[in-house]
């Protein structure tokens, strides 16, 4: 060992250094791969289990919408809507859905429910509030 001095290279003092180093970083990477890794183990954990849900949801909403369909009267035209009601709702956005993309292949647009039942006598546009547990015209907005 030499006084005042570095060891030189090649030493094992010099070896047990860069030894330390290379643990330090690798745990530094450790961690950091912990940190990133841990939230996407939990989302991919977690995901499965919200879209069973969601789908669960919505399948006992269109079982709802079917049987409150054929418990209520057309505000329209008074005849009683059926349990057929939403499935032609279903249909004509379907259709609708079809044809704008076959008109506009390059635009994207939203996939939203404007309404959730169609009268099979006079074709009104239903939508279901909740609050007053019945059917009501739909807002005249948008197509389908």
């Amino acid at each position: 060992m030499r006084l005042g001095g570095a060891d030189p290279p090649g030493t094992a003092r010099d070896d047990r250094r860069g030894g330390a180093m290379l643990e330090l970083v690798l745990t530094a990477i450790q961690i950091v791969l912990a940190l990133v890794a841990l939230p996407i183990v939990v989302l991919c954990a977690f995901f499965p289990v919200v879209l069973f849900f969601s789908v669960c949801d919505e399948v006992r909403f269109r079982r709802f919408l079917t049987r409150a369909a054929a418990a209520c009267p057309c505000p329209e035209c008074g005849a009683r809507l059926g349990s057929s009601a939403p499935a032609a709702a279903v249909a004509a956005r379907c259709a609708y859905m079809t044809e704008f993309h076959r008109r506009f292949p390059d635009r994207k647009y939203p996939s939203i429910r404007r309404f959730d039942a169609l009268c099979p006598t006079c074709g009104a546009q239903l939508r279901y509030h909740r609050e007053s547990q019945r059917f009501q015209s739909a807002d005249d907005e948008g197509d389908g």
